[in-house]
């Protein structure tokens, strides 16, 4: 099941990735 495999890999970047983002709009609407 290499698409399970490829979900288990991508999932920690996709959630770091809207983590920085959501980050990045916050500190954006602050200033």
């Amino acid at each position: 099941m290499p698409g399970a495999a490829d979900l288990f890999i991508c999932m920690p970047g996709i959630v770091l990735l809207a983590g920085f983002l959501a980050a990045y709009c916050s500190k954006k609407w602050d200033d």
